[in-house]
């Protein structure tokens, strides 16, 4: 649950778009999962992993706006965690 709640967040930090819980619920199962050591390794996840993040859906408004003004996408990296 923290993870689902924190990951529109860090994804913004990492400068990507706009989301919401239920949007960035992939990141949010990529969260929990690299921070136990057990699901890494059945992951196959280390710090070599490239992982490739769907977001399905922003907040309307925020979305519209984000969109308006960088009508080019960019991919975004999020910093891989520490082992």
């Amino acid at each position: 649950e923290s993870e689902l709640q924190a990951g529109p967040a860090q994804l913004l930090a990492a400068g990507g778009p706009a989301s919401t819980p239920s949007g960035a619920a992939g990141l949010a199962g990529l969260l929990a999962a690299s921070s136990q050591p057990e699901e890494r390794q059945r992951c196959g996840l280390d710090g070599k992993s490239i992982v490739l993040l769907v977001v399905t859906e922003g907040p309307p408004a925020v979305a519209a706006a984000s969109n308006a003004r960088n009508p080019d996408i960019q991919p975004s990296r999020l910093p891989a965690p520490e082992y």
